[in-house]
């Protein structure tokens, strides 16, 4: 099956939300959370909350996933801060990001990252 898709970017700018603050993202994309924070491109760094899913493992049926890791690797490499993680299914962690960028400096130590 062939399925259509745009970077999150332009439908940010297709739907009138091409600039301003973004106040939550949640993505939910079954193993391709990298590649969907990858396509809001420098957008990223105006979302202030996302809620991710992530899975520990790829799977060989779809090796381009990335796992939990990479992907909080990337969210730090963009200045966000880890401020939970939930376990509800095997093998699939769910990551509460902030962006330290809209913190105050007295919020930013409460996280433990």
């Amino acid at each position: 099956v062939e399925v259509a898709v745009t970077r999150l970017d332009l439908l940010l700018d297709e739907i009138g939300l091409g600039d301003g603050v973004i106040d939550l993202v949640k993505i939910d994309v079954e193993g391709y959370t990298y590649q969907a924070l990858d396509g809001l491109g420098e957008r990223v760094y105006d979302v202030r909350t996302f809620h991710l899913e992530t899975e520990y493992d790829s799977t060989p049926q779809h090796a381009e996933h990335r796992n939990n890791r990479e992907v909080a690797q990337y969210m730090r490499s963009c200045g966000f801060l880890l401020r939970g993680c939930i376990y509800e299914w095997p093998g699939v962690q769910y990551q509460v990001w902030v962006n330290a960028a809209a913190l105050t400096p007295a919020q930013r130590r409460e996280f433990h990252d």
